[in-house]
């Protein structure tokens, strides 16, 4: 919460709370790590009480203008639980869902499709649950403009998160709104291409 007070006062129009990929809220959210018997264990609304609370502490510090996003996941350890869950974080007053992955998943309705991988129809799901409510962003392997506009055009979704495509290069976003020509992520299964890396990303874009 202090860095989110700290974000605040430098300037920063919101910030993103980590409530996935095996992180602390994530940790209370999964039955598999929360062993908890307390107001914080057992139920949906018990297990994601914590990050509840620092949604609510951020409001109560930050203003109701500032943007509270949560990374969230998607499958925990299916969607109707992980909807479940980020329900209670729209309760406390969240902003913005990014949905992705946790530690578990055992929801078998969960597949590839033609246009985009299964992590991020998980994206698609909890759109189509939250549509009007509270805007939803896709993630993971978004590499290719085709599926922007795919997602975009098709109504299902709010927002994409970007991260290798904009590694690979820079000027991606051109691509997806002026058909621009683009160097495309090669998807590479370790991405040795980041901000704090010497060298460029081979597809011909970098940093």
């Amino acid at each position: 919460m202090s860095a989110a007070v700290r974000a605040a006062k430098a300037g920063y129009d919101g910030v993103q709370l980590h409530g996935c990929h095996g992180y602390l809220i994530n940790q209370f959210v999964s039955k598999k790590t929360n062993l908890r018997t307390d107001e914080y264990g057992g139920s949906d609304e018990n297990r994601a009480r914590f990050a509840a609370e620092i949604i609510k502490k951020i409001r109560e510090s930050c203003g109701k203008d500032f943007i509270i996003s949560v990374r969230t996941t998607g499958i925990e350890p299916d969607v109707a639980t992980a909807e479940n869950i980020a329900e209670e974080y729209v309760k406390a007053g969240c902003d913005y869902l990014q949905v992705s992955t946790g530690i578990e998943w055992e929801d078998p309705t969960v597949e590839d499709t033609e246009h985009y991988n299964k992590f991020c129809s998980l994206g698609v799901r909890f759109y189509d649950h939250f549509k009007g409510r509270i805007p939803v962003s896709c993630v993971n392997g978004i590499n290719d403009p085709s599926i922007v506009r795919y997602l975009i055009e098709n109504d299902l979704t709010d927002t994409v998160d970007l991260a290798r495509a904009v590694l690979a290069d820079p000027a991606f976003c051109k691509a997806v709104l002026e058909d621009k020509p683009f160097s495309k992520c090669y998807n590479c299964p370790r991405c040795q291409y980041g901000p704090a890396m010497p060298h460029k990303c081979p597809a011909g874009g970098g940093v």
